[in-house]
């Protein structure tokens, strides 16, 4: 119960844009990912590892402090995505491109690149 609490509220600071308060959920859950890794797989954990990733994007370059943390996070996520596309495109593809999207916008100042994922998410 108290992961399901956490990715909840995860979501809600993220979609609220208070994404410092998202960041130290992100650290939670990620703790919670290594101390119980058969959890990582699970339908309602996976569904957040989107969260965990445009979070990641968000303060890799608004925390110069911990930007390479941030930024590794952002881009395990992608790759994270980019295998479950391999075997399920339809349900993970736009989930690949809206990372890229962030990725590129956030961490690469790249806002045509951002628009061409975002258009293709």
């Amino acid at each position: 119960e108290i992961l399901e609490i956490k990715t909840i509220r995860l979501r809600l600071f993220y979609l609220f844009g208070e994404y410092d308060e998202a960041g130290k959920l992100v650290k939670d859950v990620l703790g919670l990912h290594n101390r119980f890794p058969s959890i990582a797989y699970h339908g309602k954990i996976l569904g957040d590892v989107l969260y965990i990733g445009l979070t990641a994007a968000v303060l890799g370059c608004s925390n110069p402090h911990e930007s390479d943390e941030w930024n590794a996070i952002a881009e395990s996520t992608l790759k994270t995505f980019e295998q479950l596309a391999c075997h399920s495109e339809w349900n993970f593809a736009h989930r690949v491109e809206l990372m890229k999207a962030e990725i590129a916008y956030f961490a690469q100042y790249d806002d045509e690149g951002a628009l061409k994922h975002y258009k293709a998410a």
